[in-house]
């Protein structure tokens, strides 16, 4: 029987790859690597110039009858870049309706081939038309203005509204025996007095107001 003697490998067997192709093999993986990355940053898209521009936007309602109410939206441009008038989108939103207006088209509100620094847009609204029934000095106004090239928002705000059911604050009560003087007097026993009673609303929808004053001596609820 013959046995056959297997010599285990020296690890002190220093041979091997050059140092040189190692560099080589190195700095190749790094090229393309970059290469890669490059062309991926190349491929990716080039942000689009955005216009710039600022507006100021107010709202002023006025009653023609005790049931028809207007209510006249006034968009200011205050700065900015100027906007060509075929490029503008004007989206107005009242409570739940929005409509959008292009100023190349609304001849009635704007007649400027640019919409430059303090030329204004006007646009009214009554409650009489259809879809504006609920209008109120408490609906909810916003505006949006659209660049219709590159679709971009431009300017937005909130006009209006948007505080319905904020309820009445008293601000200021005092109560004067002589109101002949200049400054309030006291109210002695048995005397007459007058009250005063400042009342903001923020909604502007308060109908009346009314005075509880049972609990003195002679009086009582007056509207």
């Amino acid at each position: 029987m013959k046995l056959k003697l297997l010599k285990r490998k020296s690890w002190s067997d220093e041979s091997g790859v050059s140092e040189i192709i190692g560099n080589i093999l190195i700095l190749m993986i790094t090229v393309v690597l970059f290469s890669g990355i490059m062309m991926f940053v190349n491929q990716m898209p080039v942000p689009e110039l955005t216009t710039k521009t600022d507006f100021a936007a107010s709202v002023e309602f006025e009653y023609e009858t005790d049931l028809t109410l207007t209510a006249t939206l006034t968009i200011t441009h205050i700065g900015g870049a100027v906007m060509d008038s075929t490029e503008a989108l004007v989206l107005v939103s009242i409570d739940e309706m929005t409509e959008g207006y292009r100023l190349s088209e609304a001849e009635d509100a704007f007649t400027l081939e640019e919409w430059s620094m303090g030329a204004e847009w006007v646009m009214s609204y009554n409650s009489a038309s259809p879809g504006y029934s609920a209008l109120s000095p408490a609906s909810s106004i916003s505006v949006t203005i659209v660049d219709d090239i590159s679709h971009n928002a431009v300017w937005t705000s909130q006009v209006s509204g948007g505080m319905g059911g904020t309820p009445p604050t008293i601000l200021q009560r005092y109560v004067d025996s002589d109101v002949d003087t200049i400054s309030a007097d006291p109210v002695k026993e048995y005397d007459d007095f007058t009250l005063f009673v400042k009342v903001t609303d923020l909604d502007k929808d308060l109908e009346s107001v009314w005075v509880d004053s049972s609990a003195i001596v002679g009086g009582e609820i007056v509207d």
